[in-house]
């Protein structure tokens, strides 16, 4: 495929309204984020060659299909004249300032713009790391919109797109049905695949979150839900990462055991254990679900240099497991998959592993060598991955030899293998104390 032809089945979907949501200079979450990934794109030419899809705000009726109205009510009250500076002059829903221990710092940051406003226009209403200014709540109908966007793009059957990227924030798979959290305030993804479900009457709808947090919201929206199939990789450290939850003994409860799924990594990872996740696992189980769409929470936090996940993931992987993914269908099912921007701070790396992302969306199966390729520092120069990779943490190995053996003895539909125990890795029995679980 040469630079400049145009492949219609990807969608893409960007609104600069979501930079309006911002808080303070050394906040994480940041409008630049989407601005870096948007304008990576442009620079490289890949958005002359997709299919641009119109963003929109949710409705309230989409936002209730996950989240009850108390909540929608509770966010976008602070787009109201006059609750935020009641707020900030000393009302309940003020929590404080974000305080980092240093001004923004990033490599990157040359082009976060800051838009002259009043000193502490922004509040924490919902726990010390999730802020809303005056712009949040509608900022925040625009992500959620943008997804459902992209989504009915692809089961537009006039259309030919069967494949997407949603460069949105705030982020969502941190939300709970009734709780904003993580930086996050509607669970976009959740809300997607709801839309799916309802409007379009599918049975099948995975969602594979790779961000470096636990996709805590997510899985409990569809924790009772076998229709949904959930898969979180995720850090765990023993449950000392951020949110504290997502062991791989958490599986769903009732008719879902075993459609809600974790897989926990102590520590930092990297390629390895990402590659390792897929082949063992995650893989073997979107073989045995069969979806008719997959939602991606797509999260580079993983990434190297990124400054909350501490990681080792290359962008280059991140391109890899879409390929998979897109891969993953078969018996002629139309390969159906939307990844939606999630996690991921660093603006070199998350730019860097967007474009792999959406070269990935744009190959048939062989590398596109049309344009070179930038590497972020500690990355692969070879977006085919030649170089073998080492071995994955024993620590893994462990946790999903476990996983697939608690698995295998559920009264489920899931077939996936057991992954054997290397004579490395102590021969231990799993403990299947999972929710749900005798």
């Amino acid at each position: 495929m040469s630079s400049a032809s145009i492949d219609k089945r990807i969608g893409y979907v960007f609104d600069s309204l979501m930079e309006a949501h911002r808080g303070g200079m050394g906040h994480p979450e940041r409008p630049s984020r989407i601005r870096s990934i948007h304008q990576k794109l442009g620079e490289r030419g890949l958005l002359e060659r997709v299919r641009i899809v119109a963003g929109r705000p949710a409705t309230d009726e989409e936002l209730f299909l996950v989240h009850p109205r108390v909540h929608v009510d509770r966010v976008m009250q602070f787009g109201e004249e006059g609750v935020l500076k009641s707020a900030l002059d000393g009302g309940e829903d003020s929590e404080g300032p974000y305080n980092p221990s240093t001004e923004d710092e990033d490599e990157g940051e040359e082009n976060y713009v800051v838009t002259a406003r009043p000193e502490k226009s922004y509040i924490f209403p919902f726990g010390a790391d999730t802020y809303v200014c005056k712009e949040s709540p509608m900022a925040a109908k625009i992500s959620a919109g943008c997804v459902l966007s992209l989504i009915e793009e692809i089961m537009d059957e006039g259309s030919p797109v069967d494949r997407g990227f949603a460069c949105v924030r705030p982020p969502g798979h941190h939300a709970t049905t009734s709780e904003a959290m993580g930086f996050c305030l509607f669970n976009n993804v959740a809300i997607a695949a709801q839309a799916l479900r309802q409007r379009y009457g599918l049975q099948r709808v995975a969602v594979v979150d790779w961000d470096v947090h636990h996709g805590n919201g997510t899985c409990e929206i569809f924790a009772e839900d076998p229709t949904v199939l959930v898969i979180s990789i995720h850090r765990f450290d023993g449950g000392l990462y951020y949110p504290g939850t997502g062991n791989w003994t958490e599986m769903g409860s009732g008719d879902a055991v075993g459609y809600n799924l974790n897989v926990p990594i102590d520590g930092t990872y990297g390629d390895e254990e990402l590659q390792f996740a897929f082949d063992k696992f995650v893989l073997p189980a979107l073989s045995s679900f069969r979806p008719e769409f997959i939602l991606v929470s797509c999260g580079f936090d993983a990434c190297v240099n990124d400054p909350l996940g501490e990681c080792e993931v290359t962008p280059q992987c991140y391109g890899s497991l879409t390929r998979q993914l897109l891969a993953s269908f078969e018996d002629g099912r139309p390969s159906r998959v939307a990844l939606v921007l999630e996690g991921g701070y660093n603006l070199d790396s998350i730019a860097a592993s967007a474009e792999e992302c959406m070269r990935a969306l744009l190959e048939t199966g062989e590398a596109d060598e049309t344009e070179p390729l930038e590497t972020v520092e500690g990355s692969s120069p070879n977006r085919l991955r030649s170089v073998p990779l080492g071995e994955p943490k024993s620590s893994l190995i462990r946790t999903l030899h476990n996983l697939t053996s608690c698995l295998s003895a559920l009264p489920t539909n899931m077939n996936i293998p057991v992954v054997p125990l290397p004579r490395r890795v102590s021969n231990e029995q799993p403990s299947c104390g999972a929710s749900g679980l005798s």
